[in-house]
């Protein structure tokens, strides 16, 4: 049986030999986070490169495997193929990147935002985001772009009738100047979808469409060397973006401010979420971190005995229990809770627009506590971590961090699953 690093390897070539770019991509930087130091992997990542138009990363990822193994001649042979193909030439005019909705949670679209974000900034795009009909959390009689419900649009950031210019090009083909802001269309079946951040990277028409999630984490390894961002953390990456990009809308703002003045201010405060609903069921970490909770929480309250505690949490039961070990010191905020394995923005049963005012909002709150404990298979406690520059060693994220792995969703291609 050939070891993981193999394994992963020789499905990443079946990937590349089948033009699944964005699959083949996915799965070489899993096997390079195995084991960076095989000449192999960098070659195929180079290959990944000259498939998808872009040479010039193609000629680093190369020169990254023959500096590992200077007599590896396919990575010889390729650099050759590499420094004498020319990029392809961009239409004339401007260079856009529409995000659209990923059609998930909140903060998990969020984080589709913000991995698109820096294919943007790789490939010197202007990004406009536009979550139409199709997210859990629109609300067109507010504003038929919900991005604008609960972030301020993107600095200097063109409108949605920009990209509609005569004489302007799309891709994938399935879109075009009329249907831009149409629900998403075949994300999963179908041509143009499943589409990779990889294989928007070197594409020549104007308007490149985002519906389908790359991870910002997956994508750092593209980000070039005269990027400021290249050789940072992920943590860096992330807050380099949403200091550039995201800013919290005045509404969000205002709920945020009028709860920490009300229930928050004046004393030592731990933020704590605790996913429940249909998380649990996703992931098999929860049980073992909800079991950790109260002996961390009460190790706080050893050092600051007058701690307030915020539970942001979708979980009726979660907060109950909460209550009962630390009482009165745990508040909330007015948000919809229940008990049950349906996540609450699944149901159908609450208002999309509240739900995503109170999910962002508690973030925001939580953001400006003291410290936090963060659930990491979650991407809403991912939001708070990312969302300030914590001191060292008062944002603690307890199981497999979400935002430092690749994405799942992508491999779910028939073939490799």
């Amino acid at each position: 049986m050939p070891d993981d690093v193999v394994q992963r390897l020789m499905d990443a070539e079946k990937a590349f030999t089948q033009k699944q770019w964005g699959l083949a991509d996915a799965l070489t930087w899993q096997a390079a986070d195995m084991d960076p130091k095989r000449a192999a992997i960098w070659n195929l990542a180079g290959r990944v490169a000259l498939a998808v138009g872009a040479p010039e990363h193609a000629k680093r990822f190369l020169q990254q495997a023959l500096a590992l193994d200077p007599y590896f001649k396919p990575a010889s042979k390729n650099l050759k193929l590499a420094e004498a193909a020319k990029p392809a030439a961009g239409a004339p005019g401007p260079r856009y990147l529409l995000i659209r909705e990923w059609k998930a949670g909140f903060f998990a679209d969020v984080d589709h935002v913000l991995g698109q974000l820096l294919l943007a900034e790789i490939t010197g795009r202007t990004p406009v985001v536009w979550w139409g009909a199709g997210s859990k959390f629109a609300d067109p009689s507010r504003n038929p772009n919900a991005w604008d419900l609960y972030f301020e649009p993107l600095s200097g950031g063109p409108m949605l009738r920009d990209l509609r210019q005569a004489g302007l090009t799309y891709f994938p083909a399935k879109w075009n100047a009329e249907n831009l802001d149409a629900p998403p269309l075949q994300q999963w079946t179908g041509p143009g979808s499943r589409l990779a951040a990889v294989e928007c990277m070197a594409r020549p028409e104007n308007v490149v469409v985002s519906d389908f999630h790359t991870r910002a984490f997956t994508i750092m390894r593209w980000i070039p060397p005269e990027h400021p961002l290249h050789g940072r953390s992920v943590h860096e990456v992330y807050r380099f973006l949403m200091k550039k990009y995201v800013r919290p809308s005045a509404a969000v703002m205002a709920r945020a401010d009028e709860f920490f003045q009300r229930c928050l201010a004046g004393g030592p405060t731990l933020a704590v979420h605790v996913r429940g609903t249909d998380k649990v069921q996703e992931s098999n970490e929860l049980v073992s971190i909800y079991q950790q909770l109260p002996g961390l929480i009460k190790e706080r309250i050893a050092r600051s005995p007058n701690l307030k505690i915020f539970a942001l949490t979708d979980s009726q039961w979660a907060y109950e229990a909460l209550r009962g070990h630390f009482g009165d010191r745990v508040v909330v905020a007015d948000t919809i809770r229940v008990n049950g394995e349906v996540g609450i923005h699944l149901s159908g049963e609450h208002q999309p627009y509240q739900l995503g005012l109170e999910v962002v909002a508690d973030a925001v709150i939580a953001s400006r506590c003291d410290e936090f404990l963060g659930v990491g298979p979650s991407n809403v406690s991912s939001a708070v971590w990312y969302l300030k520059d914590w001191a060292p060693g008062t944002c603690t994220m307890l199981g497999t961090h979400k935002i430092e792995a690749h994405h799942r969703m992508i491999y779910l291609i028939p073939g490799l699953d």
